[in-house]
């Protein structure tokens, strides 16, 4: 995985970017030295009297680099420009940003233009022009430490909404995806859904289905949830009896054994949108796999009903201890891509 940490010169970038490497046990890579040792450069700017870096170049030694070393983190104002699958911006107040570059000596000309760039916000524009996966970081009034940490948690705990994920076969991941997250449900739907009723009333917390039957024996038995996931499949046939559930739609493409980003964002947005009323996700695939997204981004208390497929109905309480136990899960995930 490469993360890029860019923003307007002064923002801290290059501490910022070398304790995370080091909290991580990443390899760090600084842009800037990168040219000067290979000499990638293409002119020179008489006006703002510095050298012309030479992209395509320095792309080509990136991609490069990053076959060989698995795991990077790029410095450098044009970072975002380079081959990777995390933006990272800096960002920093303008009154502060302006005394960092007043102690570094620069003229006033180069100030201003540099305040400008930063109040435009021309680092995270040109990042999300690119189609990449930006995310923004306040460096005022912190310690480089501090921000490597910020940004270490979110890598950590979102890494998974970074790329196309494909669950490995692997006896590990097997054991995992066959516990039981929450309590076995046993008995017929009105029984459930009754036991539902009763246990939730007056309550606010969420009430997410995923699954075909799941949701259709809760609308059926007049238990609307706040969300629904479905892929109109039952056990790889399609599922016989349609889903009467007459809210905003989003359709998203999830292959089999795969988490995609389509599936993560799309959990992630109808969550977000939930306040202004239900919602409902269907996938063009196989929607299995969305309780993991679910519980990274559901709410604490929230209750997500799925279908196990050796031991039945679930319901899952969303608590800290489940959100641990499936970001673990997801770290395994991602380690053996």
């Amino acid at each position: 995985m490469i993360i890029a940490i860019t923003g307007t010169p002064a923002t801290g970038k290059t501490e910022v970017a070398k304790a995370l490497a080091k909290r991580m046990g990443w390899w760090y890579l600084s842009l800037n030295d990168l040219a000067e040792e290979e000499d990638l450069y293409k002119g020179y700017d008489e006006e703002r009297m510095c050298k012309i870096v030479d992209l395509d170049r320095i792309r080509e030694e990136v991609h490069i680099l990053g076959i060989s070393h698995k795991n990077m983190v790029l410095d450098g104002h044009y970072s975002h420009e380079m081959p990777c699958d995390v933006v990272i911006v800096l960002r920093t107040g303008l009154k502060e940003l302006r005394k960092r570059m007043g102690e570094k000596g620069w003229l006033a000309g180069k100030i201003k233009e540099n305040l400008s760039a930063e109040a435009m916000d021309i680092c995270r524009q040109e990042a999300l022009e690119l189609n990449k996966n930006t995310y923004e970081f306040d460096t005022t009034r912190k310690k480089p430490h501090q921000v490597a940490k910020e940004i270490e948690n979110v890598i950590k705990g979102e890494t998974f909404i970074f790329r196309d994920l494909k669950v490995p076969e692997t006896e590990d991941v097997r054991i995992e995806l066959r516990r039981v997250y929450g309590t076995l449900m046993k008995g017929e739907w009105k029984e459930i859904t009754d036991r539902v009723k009763k246990e939730t009333k007056g309550k606010k917390d969420l009430l997410i289905t995923v699954g075909d039957v799941t949701s259709y024996h809760f609308i059926e038995n007049r238990l609307l949830p706040d969300l629904i996931i479905i892929d109109g499949v039952e056990r790889r046939k399609k599922f016989g009896k349609r889903i009467v559930f007459k809210h905003p739609e989003v359709k998203v493409k999830n292959p089999p054994g795969h988490i995609t980003v389509d599936l993560w964002r799309s959990v992630e947005e109808s969550f977000k949108k939930l306040g202004k009323g239900k919602r409902k996700i269907l996938v063009e695939g196989e929607e299995d796999l969305a309780v993991i997204p679910c519980v990274m981004h559901a709410p604490l208390g929230t209750n997500i009903f799925y279908g196990h497929f050796e031991h039945g109905l679930v319901w899952m309480k969303v608590d800290e201890k489940i959100k641990r136990q499936i970001k673990g899960l997801i770290e395994t995930i991602v380690f053996l891509q």
